[in-house]
């Protein structure tokens, strides 16, 4: 069958195109669709056209108008295809889109980094370049691994320290604090070990009426009150033992040089000038007086017969109430003074009384 003039066309067409273009495997390119579902390939795309034997641009359409056969309705449209195709390509390869703005396409163009074309690794190099990828992540990654580990390792370290120092020096503080209350408790007793001796030293002089070795042993103790209440003591000794020997003269008439030089030898002697011997009275019953209890007794009867004030001052336990009964009983059997008495006693020896 004849051809008709299109096909004749067409077909003159692409034998001239393939004859003056020298065409190699596309590795990737730009494909646009036409309006009736043909492909046409963008110029000078990535990989499309490699090694032209003329450098020109030129682009193959398959939709050619048959019924136009003026050349240059033909050259003008392939130049809008082609100038719109470029900016197509100018944009997938910019990432900036579609432009339709001349000025930036010209500067996209002046740019020489823009129609660069990027070379394709080979499989096996992007494997070798994967691999040491790989490799060197995993030596950043047990870099970063190990320094972590010498930097808890290095905290862990610290604390050890930290704590043994502490520990240490708490160690040493406990112990010189306790050898410090060991010093401090030895010089207590030390004190009261001596304070006791002095004190018993004191009380054997003043049982054995010897004032100037208990005035000596009270100098010892540099006890300035005990010395004052001493001195003020003896002041008023003086003053009473001169009362009563002044009174004793206006009452008997007698001379008292005497008792003046035993006012100068003991208070208790000039005070004390009555005596009697006393017995634990037969009214007193439920049991019978120590024999420190009969000398409490002679001592209180003692204070009635020269009417002088006295405290019974005995430590606790030692019979303070029995020995004021005793007195009352005495009292009342010897004295035939039945009273009255005033007696003030706390409620814990009301059942006694």
């Amino acid at each position: 069958q004849t051809l008709s003039a299109a096909e004749q066309w067409r077909k003159k067409m692409t034998q001239e195109f393939l004859q003056n273009w020298n065409w190699a495997k596309p590795l990737s390119g730009l494909f646009l669709k036409t309006r009736d579902g043909k492909f046409i390939v963008a110029p000078k795309s990535l990989g499309a056209v490699r090694g032209c034997a003329k450098k020109q641009d030129k682009v193959v359409v398959h939709h050619v108008d048959v019924q136009k056969h003026n050349d240059q309705t033909n050259n003008l449209q392939a130049r809008s295809i082609q100038q719109r195709l470029r900016r197509i390509a100018l944009a997938k390869q910019t990432s900036l889109g579609p432009t339709t703005d001349l000025q930036d396409a010209s500067k996209l163009l002046l740019d020489p980094m823009t129609l660069r074309r990027f070379k394709l690794e080979p499989k096996k190099e992007g494997k070798q370049i994967d691999r040491s990828l790989r490799k060197s992540r995993a030596n950043v990654a047990d870099v970063l691994v190990k320094t972590h580990k010498e930097f808890l390792k290095a905290i862990v370290s610290h604390q050890s320290d930290f704590i043994r120092f502490h520990r240490i020096k708490r160690a040493e503080v406990s112990k010189l604090a306790r050898a410090v209350r060991d010093h401090i408790d030895r010089k207590e007793k030390q004190k009261e070990r001596n304070a006791e001796l002095v004190e018993r030293d004191r009380l054997a002089a003043l049982k054995a009426n010897d004032m100037r070795a208990y005035s000596a042993l009270l100098e010892e103790t540099k006890n300035e009150r005990l010395k004052f209440l001493l001195s003020k003591t003896d002041d008023y000794i003086n003053q009473v033992s001169a009362l009563l020997s002044e009174q004793r003269a206006e009452e008997t008439g007698y001379d008292t040089a005497m008792d003046r030089r035993s006012s100068e030898g003991s208070y208790f002697l000039s005070a004390h000038v009555k005596k009697e011997q006393v017995r634990q009275p037969s009214i007193l019953v439920g049991g019978d007086l120590k024999e420190y209890q009969i000398s409490g007794l002679q001592w209180l009867v003692s204070l009635y017969n020269n009417r002088l004030n006295g405290i019974l001052a005995d430590e606790m336990g030692l019979g303070k109430t029995i020995q004021t009964i005793a007195l009352l009983s005495y009292l009342m059997e010897v004295k035939e003074n039945k009273g009255p008495f005033l007696v003030i006693v706390p409620l814990s020896t009301l059942s006694n009384w």
